[in-house]
């Protein structure tokens, strides 16, 4: 398929999967969105750093993924507070808040998708 391709595809499937949880009311529908979620999720860090890694240098790719490290801790502190705050409101809300900005990433991978991969210098 490709890292672009894969990438669009996995982004579009999540946000069907966040979707789906919030409409989910029966325990083995739960199950299997939970495995087609669990399952797209393991494809978009391994996916995002080999796209990285291809966009710079040798000498920039630690940089880069330092980069994208602090990026993806930032999103474990911010994303639980955010989902948390909205679980107050209503219990199956922070699905929807995930499938808008699994929808939101989607829409931005498909600018990396019509965009060529080529090497660039991070700093």
């Amino acid at each position: 398929f490709g890292e672009q391709k894969l990438l669009v595809a996995t982004f579009l499937v999540a946000v069907g999967s966040f979707g789906a949880f919030y409409f989910v009311t029966t325990f083995i529908v739960f199950i299997i969105v939970s495995m087609l979620h669990s399952l797209v999720n393991a494809f978009v860090n391994p996916l995002l750093q080999a796209l990285l890694s291809k966009e710079v240098d040798a000498k920039s790719q630690g940089a880069i993924m330092g980069i994208s490290a602090s990026y993806l801790s930032l999103g474990f502190i911010l994303g639980p507070l955010l989902g948390g705050a909205m679980a107050t409101m209503s219990i199956p809300l922070p699905f929807l808040g995930g499938s808008l900005i699994a929808g939101i990433c989607f829409l931005l991978s498909l600018k990396i998708y019509k965009k060529p991969l080529h090497k660039v210098t991070a700093f």
